[in-house]
């Protein structure tokens, strides 16, 4: 785990799902925010982790710099 709260549960949503049987092998997580991001979850983002979506990226003024698999 991490430690960046929303992540951590989120992944933790993704580990119920799986565990009452729905397939999320292709399951991503996304952390959306006007405020912006801490260093790590940027850092976690660049790793392929998680996907960041800000007010740009939200707005269509830019596109997003990673995309999920």
């Amino acid at each position: 785990m991490y430690p960046y709260g929303h992540l951590e549960r989120l992944e933790r949503a993704r580990e119920v799902l799986a565990g009452r049987g729905m397939d999320t092998t292709r399951c991503g997580l996304a952390c959306f925010s006007a405020a912006g991001f801490s260093d790590a979850l940027r850092v976690e983002a660049g790793r392929g982790g998680v996907l960041l979506i800000g007010l740009d990226e939200l707005y269509g003024r830019v596109m997003p710099t990673a995309l999920l698999s």
